[in-house]
């Protein structure tokens, strides 16, 4: 009888252990999606599926045809987060730079943010242009490295992630490669803003 309730309660032991850390692991999956280009701590879906419907106290992530829609009817500077759903560092500023309350409010008051997945399989247009990833492989888990979409490519990107800032106009004003804290991105952001 000893053994029994032993090995029942061992058995319960075990199921609830596996319960939290199926909790834990569905916590930390990311990214980020949005979209393809994707909004953190949101389910990653294609850039063409991307929505740009933000929480309080989050960026108000779009895609890249969104950004450039509303840039049409106030222009604004855009940032794009190039990122992959594989990068540690991409995850990283998902849990924190990118929710850090003065970021957040950095960015939704100066600029379209577009989060775009580099390896995404969805077709984007961006300034009148389109891109697709003819290579991409959608049988691959998004934890696994994919071929980069020909947007990521046209960008000149080499690592992730990587920010890109543009103009109204769609120029490039800056790209920068690698993890930011979140002092780092406010300084390059602002540093951008003062050369007008």
């Amino acid at each position: 009888m000893k053994n029994l309730l032993f090995l029942v309660a061992m058995v319960l032991c075990m199921a609830c252990n596996n319960s939290v850390n199926q909790d834990k692991a569905a916590q930390t999956a990311t990214p980020v999606t949005q979209t393809s280009s994707m909004a953190p701590a949101a389910k990653a879906q294609p850039a063409a599926q991307q929505t740009s419907t933000a929480k309080e106290g989050e960026i108000n992530w779009m895609t890249l045809e969104e950004a450039q829609s509303a840039n049409s009817k106030n222009p604004k500077k855009l940032i794009v987060d190039m990122y992959t759903p594989w990068c540690g560092p991409c995850k990283m500023m998902d849990r924190g730079t990118f929710k850090d309350p003065s970021i957040v409010q950095h960015v939704n008051q100066n600029y379209y943010a577009v989060k775009f997945n580099a390896e995404s399989g969805s077709p984007v247009t961006w300034d009148g242009q389109q891109y697709a990833n003819p290579n991409h492989k959608a049988d691959l888990p998004p934890t696994r490295r994919n071929y980069p979409h020909q947007f990521t490519q046209a960008m000149g990107i080499r690592g992730y992630p990587t920010l890109l800032i543009f103009d109204g106009n769609l120029k490039m004003l800056e790209q920068a490669v690698g993890y930011k804290r979140p002092e780092d991105l406010l300084q390059t952001l602002k540093k951008i803003e003062a050369k007008g």
